[in-house]
């Protein structure tokens, strides 16, 4: 189990358990990117694609933020999964945290994908990463 300790907290407190890697043989990396694709309407194909169009890429931003915060995987196998560098995982993550602060029509499609998966993650959902 993954978890933070943070002192002088409670130790019910103290484990924040994340959505588990492998959970009844679903691959979440998956289901993110399907939350993704569906809010800012891009296909997996695109995201996957070189091409650097505004939608794709912010989207793709959107990918690596939500699965940071919800996953405990790398930042290199979430890479990985979109066939990108490690580096631009960071900097989309980073992006993305940006873009909330000031796009509005960004985050309108961010909280439309997160929102669809809080519900596919609810039961087993109790903590984050903090970013």
């Amino acid at each position: 189990m993954n978890y933070w300790v943070f002192p002088g907290i409670p130790q019910e407190a103290q484990e924040h358990t994340y959505w588990k890697s492998r959970r009844n043989g679903k691959d979440p990396l998956k289901s993110i990117c399907n939350c993704v694709t569906e809010a800012f309407e891009v296909k997996f194909e695109d995201m996957v694609s070189p091409t650097r169009t505004r939608t794709v890429s912010e989207a793709r931003h959107c990918f690596f933020f939500l699965s940071y915060k919800y996953t405990d995987f790398p930042m290199e196998e979430l890479s990985r999964f979109l066939k990108r560098h490690r580096t631009s995982g960071i900097h989309s993550k980073d992006t993305a945290k940006d873009l909330l602060a000031v796009d509005k029509y960004f985050k309108k499609r961010f909280d439309k994908a997160e929102e669809t998966l809080k519900t596919m993650i609810n039961d087993t959902f109790t903590g984050f990463r903090t970013l």
